[in-house]
């Protein structure tokens, strides 16, 4: 995880990514929370880009890799260019 950094804009559409990546897992984004020991209140709050600092960005990073929502991404992203 060290070093990736990744490019989303934090929105609903990233916040959707990534509860959609955790469910395609058979987890979710709560349980991932308490498993991480995250609040899931600060998690929805970095993927939606009210907070954004520094911590914020790290964890939607690991987020963003944990969930595997780069896949759905770049899915979306690759389907808009057709």
């Amino acid at each position: 995880m060290k070093g990736i950094k990744h490019t989303h804009t934090p929105g609903a559409e990233l916040h959707r990514a990534v509860k959609a990546g955790f469910m395609f897992r058979g987890t979710t984004l709560a349980s991932w929370c308490r498993t991480n020991k995250v609040f899931a209140s600060n998690a929805r709050q970095a993927l939606l880009g009210s907070w954004a600092g520094p911590k914020a960005r790290k964890l939607v990073n690991k987020l963003i890799a944990d969930s595997q929502a780069e896949k759905l991404l770049n899915t979306k992203k690759d389907a808009a260019s057709v």
